[in-house]
């Protein structure tokens, strides 16, 4: 632990038959800036509450998005300061604290001194209780969060994992990146280069999958501004049983066991990649058209998807920000039900083609209905005859959905 940022280089083989091994124990530190987290000790302070409050009831001129995000941007501003000012460098208190404790137990006992003496120690107490909260919420580990009060313990295992997921180098086709700015470089590029939009095919088969099932009223209420109650109010909306789709599909593969006959059946399973990195905008905003959103709904819902911008933490400090051109963001509370929309692409393909006759389900019974799909996020399975024209069927829909969605990508 004295030395968090050692570091261990292979040095190449001269003159001898022996590798040498180049130990760093020192290396020079710079000034980076983290991106902000609440600590929750900062609720231990009565102030912390007035800091919020004030910070938000600044007044700012301008529409309404942009006075949302300058009070956003102040929020988060002024509880730095706070911190900085008045309630942060507990472990500095801490140790000055501790300092005067140690010279009132040193000077002539009085009635003053012990006073000040219990006065000092009910604030080194308090002190040391925020430092653990500090490190405890720094450290990520259960087992603290659960009760263990041993600090230096839980101080270690934060550096050690910290030095653990630390990047200090990286190979780049036969060549080492060493340097903050070269491995940003590095990872911008990669990062740039998933986010970048292909020329996605998409077909003019997909606006006659849809029929257009967002009425007028619904548009209206979906672009109406959102209530008090609504915004500051989040239900789960009771609806299908989520282990539906596991148990159905195992009844399925279940009257594999069963079947007779000469005909085979099959059964595909498939993993979506990067479901959410890759998709295309076009395509998004031509599955909205096509349920029936009017131009007002579908702005609005494409303008929360394309104005992101992200930053890569490169050893917990951000790089500089770049703006995607496709993809939705993860955590978004949007994403899922976009993501619903046009999921169903793909089983509409299959219906489809299931109706001409060209792809035939399996069914767990003699009177059932025939099961061709089964979803459950970005997992699916797939039932069929196993037979060359169900093959190519399937086929055909997967690699048309693929063009649609994400193109080359």
């Amino acid at each position: 632990m004295d030395f968090p940022n050692a570091k261990v280089t292979n040095l190449p083989i001269l003159g001898s038959d022996h590798s040498p091994i180049l130990l760093t124990v020192w290396s020079e530190a710079r000034k980076l800036s983290y991106p902000f987290r609440f600590l929750e000790v900062w609720t231990s302070s009565p102030d912390s509450e007035k800091v919020v409050d004030r910070s938000w009831r600044l007044i700012f001129t301008g529409n309404g998005d942009k006075i949302l995000i300058k009070k956003l941007a102040n929020t988060k501003k002024e509880p730095i300061v706070w911190n900085r000012n008045s309630f942060g460098f507990c472990d500095t208190k801490l140790w000055k604290l501790k300092e005067k404790l140690a010279k009132i137990q040193n000077a002539t006992p009085s009635p003053e001194n012990l006073e000040h003496e219990a006065s000092l120690q009910l604030e080194i107490l308090e002190m040391e209780f925020n430092m653990e909260r500090i490190w405890k919420q720094k450290s990520r580990e259960n087992w603290v969060r659960k009760g263990d009060k041993n600090m230096n313990l839980i101080h270690a295992s934060t550096v050690i994992r910290r030095r653990r997921n630390q990047i200090v180098s990286i190979e780049d086709d036969g060549r080492w990146l060493h340097s903050r700015e070269e491995s940003g470089e590095f990872f911008m590029e990669k990062f740039v280069k998933v986010y970048e939009s292909q020329d996605s095919k998409i077909d003019s088969e997909l606006e006659t999958l849809f029929t257009e099932v967002v009425t007028e009223d619904e548009n209206a209420f979906l672009c109406r501004r959102p209530s008090s109650e609504e915004i500051r109010k989040s239900a789960f909306i009771p609806s299908r049983w989520i282990s539906e789709c596991s148990i159905l599909a195992q009844e399925v593969l279940h009257c594999f066991k069963s079947k007779k006959g000469k005909q085979g059946v099959m059964a595909i399973k498939t993993d979506m990649s990067k479901s959410y990195d890759r998709l295309e905008w076009s395509f998004l905003l031509r599955v909205l058209k096509a349920n029936g959103f009017n131009e007002h709904a579908y702005t609005l819902i494409m303008n929360c998807v394309t104005s992101v911008s992200y930053s890569i933490l490169l050893n917990g400090t951000p790089l500089s920000p770049f703006n995607p051109k496709r993809g939705l963001r993860q955590g978004d509370p949007l994403s899922p039900c976009l993501f619903i929309l046009w999921s169903e692409v793909l089983p509409k393909l299959i219906i489809k083609v299931e109706s001409r006759g060209d792809l035939t389900g399996v069914k767990v019974s003699w009177n059932a209905i025939p099961i061709t799909h089964v979803f459950h996020a970005d997992i699916a399975i797939f039932f069929c005859k196993a037979n060359f024209q169900n093959v190519v069927a399937f086929t055909d829909c997967i690699t048309k959905y693929e063009k649609m969605v994400r193109s080359n990508g």
